[in-house]
């Protein structure tokens, strides 16, 4: 069993209704709304972290925080640039799956309490097996002409972690959110890679 780096536990977020921020990958937004460029200014002045929540169609009265899934990825800004309108545009790095466990503010923008989500590694050989049927599936996309950024495609020859390695390729070719969020909250290794494989091997299929 894995856990993330240590996080606060109260965190500022940017509500999307079809982004799913992946560990380790890059998000890149554009920040132009009042309450957002609140939000960002006071990210800036502090850890520079925050979370990108994905909104749910539908209200679910069983979860902490209803009108939002119950996992979200959270992230390092990288790089931002203010426009002289007062819009940014940045770069959000992944760092680390999250739940939402319930919501310390609303206004002017949001902040959520959250808790590590832990990464179950049950069969360490396995989930070795499965990257490398990633990673041969991700060439084989490649031949039909689906490629992953050149940037990605060098930091991955380097990484042997499966975990690393499934959130890198979730991101680059896992395009639907709901499968995408399905990723994001399966905490058995295994199981994510799995799911990873199966959309992937869709792809050449449609």
């Amino acid at each position: 069993m894995s856990l993330p780096l240590e996080i606060p536990r109260e965190l500022p977020v940017i509500v999307l209704s079809q982004a799913v921020l992946f560990p380790n990958s890059l998000l890149p937004l554009h920040i132009f709304e009042e309450r957002y460029r609140a939000m960002l200014k006071a990210s800036l002045g502090g850890p520079r972290i925050f979370g990108v929540a994905q909104t749910l169609e539908w209200s679910d009265p069983s979860l902490p925080v209803p009108d939002l899934a119950g996992v979200m990825g959270i992230g390092v800004i990288r790089a931002c640039v203010e426009r002289p309108e007062g819009t940014s545009d940045l770069i959000l790095q992944g760092l680390a799956r999250v739940r939402i466990v319930g919501e310390t503010q609303s206004e002017p923008f949001r902040i959520l309490q959250v808790e590590p989500v832990a990464t179950v590694v049950a069969d360490e050989a396995q989930t070795v097996v499965l990257a490398n049927l990633l990673r041969e599936q991700s060439r084989a996309l490649s031949e039909h002409g689906y490629r992953v950024p050149s940037q990605m495609e060098q930091y991955l020859a380097g990484v042997q972690d499966p975990e690393i390695i499934g959130d890198l390729l979730a991101s680059a070719f896992v395009e639907n959110p709901d499968t995408r969020q399905e990723i994001l909250e399966t905490e058995d290794l295994e199981s994510r890679l799995e799911i990873i494989l199966a959309a992937m091997r869709e792809i050449i299929t449609l």
